[in-house]
């Protein structure tokens, strides 16, 4: 279980590291409200896919029996939004 907690933080750790190296070319405002990159796609998809597989992982950890075998967002925030939504940011 150590193992798979380090390696999440690793992986957000790297996702944010590249999401503050975008940043520093492209920075977050106004101006660049219709900015298009795939390199920002990347890295969101990096993190979807990581937000994905924990969601999974602690819906399957917990057996719930409401969801089915291939839960989806949707599933996720029915299960985690009211104990997530108000710790989370996203902007």
């Amino acid at each position: 279980m150590a193992d798979l907690l380090r390696n999440v933080v690793n992986w957000f750790t790297d996702a944010e590291k590249n999401l503050y190296e975008f940043l520093g070319f492209v920075p977050y405002c106004n101006e660049h409200i219709n900015v298009w990159s795939p390199r920002l796609v990347t890295i969101f998809l990096d993190v979807c896919n990581q937000m994905d597989s924990l969601w999974s992982w602690e819906m399957d950890k917990n057996k719930t029996d409401t969801i089915g075998e291939n839960p989806c967002i949707v599933d996720y925030f029915v299960q985690f939004g009211s104990d997530i939504a108000p710790k989370w940011a996203v902007f």
